[in-house]
């Protein structure tokens, strides 16, 4: 049995989409998430954990690995390696500390902002430092400005200490108790940075997912002829191409039974008039030309048309009787018609089906049967 456009339709689409989310989930096992430990950041494109995941899937510069103690441990080329404490992919930053606790240390270090470094700093501030002794460490409070930093203080008897340029408690602080000051920029990536604690945020520009992340997309790398480019891989959500695609599967069905509706109503209008021309020649009453049958030509024309009933003549030869007085029916179990379903009164004509003997009310199976071929109660076809 031919299936209805609705099923075909149907079908198709649930196949087109199989096919999308199945090659779309086949991009991202390529290139799964990892983690170094269970409480680590997700890694991910642009990053790649070399031990697990390939070139392709990260970008260069964002390589990472794995360290002892299941630590994700970031390699910024001259800069050294920082310990990943988390990565914001939607905002394309990363929060990273020194593996020494010493990150003032590596701020002021040259290195850590490369021409090469993915992370470029896009503005600096100045910090002022304090060689002080350390006897005046208990007076440092939060209202003095100015925070010790333990990882510097390493000569003996004395302690570095660190405050935003320009702040005037904490230069007041450093001249009352005779520390020597030496002023350096401090790169910053997130917000100007108001102390220097154990961690900072990196931000990265190329490349740029923030589009295809706010999309709840992934971007990954596709081959392509002019080489590896950046896509984003919707893993819910279908592309608009794939979009179109479904719409054109699924409306071409209903537009294919549209036009051929059409074209049977065209087709039907002319058999019917051109009938109508046979039977009446141009003339109205007069008869067929060359001697064909108005019979037939009647009968042409209500099949052309959809009429599936009998005609006038042949239902006029059909038996038919009057009740008499007394209400007597040739069954007399049978007194009710089975097309109105009123009982049949006296002096009512009805009329009987010559193949069946079905009787019913006369003025009901006419009409029954210039509609209908067939008997109302055993469906026996009469035409």
């Amino acid at each position: 049995m031919a299936s209805s456009p609705a099923s075909s339709s149907i079908a198709l689409f649930f196949l087109l989409v199989l096919q999308v989310i199945t090659s779309e989930t086949a991009s991202a096992k390529t290139c799964p998430i990892s983690q170094c430990s269970p409480n680590g950041p997700d890694v991910r494109f642009p990053f790649w954990i070399r031990e697990r995941q390939g070139e392709e899937c990260g970008h260069k510069g964002f390589e990472v690995s794995c360290d002892d103690r299941s630590r994700t441990i970031l390699h910024m080329s001259e800069a050294g390696d920082f310990i990943v404490d988390a990565i914001d992919y939607g905002n394309q930053t990363v929060l990273v500390k020194d593996s020494d606790d010493c990150l003032p240390r590596r701020l002021l270090e040259d290195e850590f902002v490369s021409s090469y470094s993915p992370f470029p700093a896009p503005a600096y501030k100045n910090f002022t430092f304090g060689n002080c002794s350390s006897e005046y460490s208990s007076l440092i409070s939060p209202g003095s400005g100015v925070q010790r930093v333990d990882c510097l203080s390493l000569g003996r008897g004395s302690m570095v200490v660190v405050s935003v340029a320009g702040d005037d408690l904490a230069r007041l602080w450093m001249s009352q108790h005779h520390c020597g000051t030496w002023t350096a920029l401090i790169p910053w990536w997130w917000q100007p940075p108001t102390s220097l604690g154990e961690s900072i945020w990196l931000r990265w520009d190329d490349p740029d997912c923030k589009t295809c992340e706010a999309a709840d997309g992934r971007c990954v790398l596709q081959d392509s002829k002019k080489g590896p480019k950046l896509v984003c891989a919707h893993k819910h959500a279908l592309s608009t191409s794939a979009q179109f695609a479904i719409a054109s599967l699924f409306m071409l069905p209903w537009l294919t039974c549209i036009f051929g509706f059409i074209w049977f109503l065209k087709v039907r209008v002319f058999v019917h008039r051109r009938l109508d021309q046979i039977s009446s020649n141009g003339v109205p009453g007069s008869a067929p030309p060359n001697g064909i049958n108005r019979e037939a030509v009647e009968i042409a024309r209500r099949n052309a048309i959809g009429v599936m009933g009998i005609d006038s003549s042949t239902i006029e030869s059909y038996p038919k009787t009057q009740i008499d007085d007394l209400g007597q029916l040739p069954r007399p179990q049978d007194d009710v018609c089975a097309i109105c379903l009123s009982k049949y009164e006296r002096n009512e004509m009805i009329r009987t089906i010559p193949e069946c003997e079905h009787y019913f009310h006369m003025y009901c199976i006419d009409q029954w049967l210039r509609k209908n071929a067939s008997c109302p109660l055993c469906r026996n076809n009469k035409g």
